[in-house]
């Protein structure tokens, strides 16, 4: 995302310079530029300061948000600042551009159950590890079909369906989707007092809800 801030200063300084040179540039054959393209050419180079100093602004924001530790606050943060200065960022997909409502249904209700009781940090975990076997195609073709192979105890047991989606899990997935992969590419985890992976993952760490294997 913050790459996205950098690109829209380069574009925009380009612009204001290439105006810049094409009035130069008239001024050196004949003289003599017409009135409406000397407007036309101060009325783009305007606009490309305004946006130029709007986006300086954006990237200060957006350094200060990666400096935002906790995840929840972060995330906040950066969706005010899209709405604040939409006309700065690009189209980037979002969770809901990326992924259908009956998948995203899904995931906000295995998340939801895997970890009910957990903080905001752990169902960003639980979140990634799915976006993860996702990415790495070899668990199934779609998040559906993920997520309805009974890969998950709370999709073997049905617990899934009992559960209430809460507004944090949305959130955590949501910041799983933009933000950082916080297992470091995990593939599987398990309760604490399960031992199961092991015998063919190799171990990450533990989050104290769950044991994180790849």
């Amino acid at each position: 995302m913050e790459s996205q801030v950098k690109n829209k200063i380069i574009t925009v300084l380009l612009s204001v310079v290439f105006s810049s040179f094409l009035v130069l540039s008239f001024s050196k054959t004949d003289g003599c530029i017409p009135v409406e393209e000397v407007v036309k050419t101060e009325e783009v180079i305007k606009k490309g300061i305004e946006e130029s100093n709007e986006t300086i602004l954006v990237q200060k924001k957006m350094e200060k948000i990666l400096q935002i530790i906790d995840k929840k606050e972060k995330l906040l943060a950066f969706k005010k600042i899209k709405r604040e200065h939409s006309g700065i960022f690009e189209k980037d997909e979002t969770i809901e551009d990326y992924f259908t409502e009956s998948e995203l249904n899904l995931l906000y209700m295995v998340v939801e159950a895997e970890i009910t009781e957990g903080d905001f940090d752990s169902k960003v975990n639980i979140a990634n590890v799915v976006l993860n076997r996702y990415y790495d195609g070899r668990f199934g073709e779609s998040l559906i079909d993920i997520l309805n192979k009974e890969q998950f105890e709370s999709v073997s047991n049905k617990r899934y369906k009992k559960v209430k989606v809460t507004e944090d899990t949305k959130l955590a997935c949501e910041y799983a989707f933009i933000f950082e992969d916080t297992t470091f590419g995990s593939l599987y985890f398990e309760m604490l007092n399960t031992n199961v992976h092991h015998k063919y993952a190799d171990y990450l760490f533990s989050d104290g809800y769950h044991k994180f294997y790849k």
